[in-house]
């Protein structure tokens, strides 16, 4: 496979039959999940009697799995979550590739272009308590002192916004080595997305406690599919088969909010997303914060959409101007030089 050869679904081997479609995806147990949910959906859409080996996984290492060391906002790069897998896609080692959509940079790399987008469940923010903290049902009732451990910067100064108390730990890692910090006592409650409890399993071994606000990252819970530009053929079958409208239309909103913003992993902006089908009328609710969560910037606007992502697309960055022009851009601005300052 080459990085000149066009994916279809209907292409042939020498043999007569389909031609594979190799799936790139992220080593973590989550990733590999949301892969293998991907392989299932095409297997049975696409390919009713194809076998898994139809859409092979292929494992790929990104910049940030391989230094665990290093807080998500120092890369100097963007996509550290994502570059390695665009590469495959690029040079042919792939034919498409599962990301979790809030992984995934606003600006596409050249080349390439998102197919499809899931059906979003679960998209908030859980906090999954200790043993040390297991008699609290809330965040307010924690003790001042008490280790939380995330490496989010959206998620660290909501946390201080909520509760200044609190003693805040960066927390890299895989599911299984970020939830051991726990157990082992290390630390009282870890912040994670309720997605991904909930897609492996765990959240019933756990006790996890919601946080006030409900505020998320963009795209949050949903799960995408990228593929090449060229590959029309392949993205319209993966698009039929693995779409869900409302959730693009969603994320499509919560994605324009953020690159309006210039965001990312580097700024603590969150978003609330509601879509009423029955009026085709989408709310969304914004907020960027001070990294030390004393400033917050909160808009909100509601439109009808018809169902259109383009129409998603400028309600969002709509809302960014509103936050923009109402003191998110003196935030930014500071939080930007702070960070020039900070990196070696």
């Amino acid at each position: 496979m080459t990085g000149t050869t066009t994916a279809c679904v209907d292409d042939k081997q020498a043999g007569g039959g389909a031609r594979p479609h190799a799936i790139g995806t992220r080593r973590s147990p989550l990733a590999m999940y949301q892969a293998r949910t991907v392989q299932a959906m095409l297997c049975g859409a696409v390919h009713p009697a194809a076998s898994e080996a139809a859409y092979p996984l292929l494992g790929i290492t990104s910049e940030a799995d391989a230094n665990l060391t290093q807080p998500l906002h120092a890369f100097a790069t963007v996509g550290v979550f994502t570059a390695a897998l665009d590469r495959a896609l690029l040079s042919g080692q792939v034919d498409l590739a599962v990301h979790s959509l809030k992984d995934l940079p606003t600006c596409i790399a050249p080349g390439l272009r998102l197919a499809a987008v899931l059906r979003r469940t679960h998209r908030h923010d859980v906090l999954v308590v200790g043993p040390s903290l297991r008699a609290a049902n809330a965040l307010d009732e924690f003790p001042d002192g008490a280790r939380i451990g995330t490496s989010s910067l959206r998620r660290q100064a909501t946390l201080r916004r909520l509760h200044g108390g609190l003693t805040l730990q960066d927390l890299r890692g895989n599911i299984g080595t970020r939830l051991a910090s726990l157990s082992d006592g290390r630390l009282d409650a870890i912040v994670m997305a309720e997605a991904a409890l909930q897609r492996l399993e765990l959240s019933s071994h756990h006790k996890t406690l919601g946080l006030p606000g409900g505020y998320y990252a963009p795209g949050q819970g949903a799960i995408a599919v990228v593929v090449r530009d060229a590959d029309l053929d392949l993205c319209s079958a993966i698009r039929d088969a693995l779409n869900d409208a409302q959730t693009e239309l969603e994320c499509a909103a919560e994605r324009a909010l953020l690159r309006t913003v210039e965001g990312g992993c580097r700024l603590p902006v969150a978003v609330r997303c509601s879509y009423d089908d029955e009026h085709d009328v989408m709310t969304v609710d914004g907020q960027v914060l001070s990294i030390d969560g004393s400033q917050c910037v909160t808009a909100s606007v509601a439109d009808r959409i018809e169902r259109s992502t383009a129409q998603a697309d400028q309600l969002g960055t709509r809302l960014a101007r509103i936050l923009l022009d109402g003191g998110a851009q003196a935030i930014i601005e500071r939080i930007k030089q702070c960070q020039t300052v900070q990196r070696p």
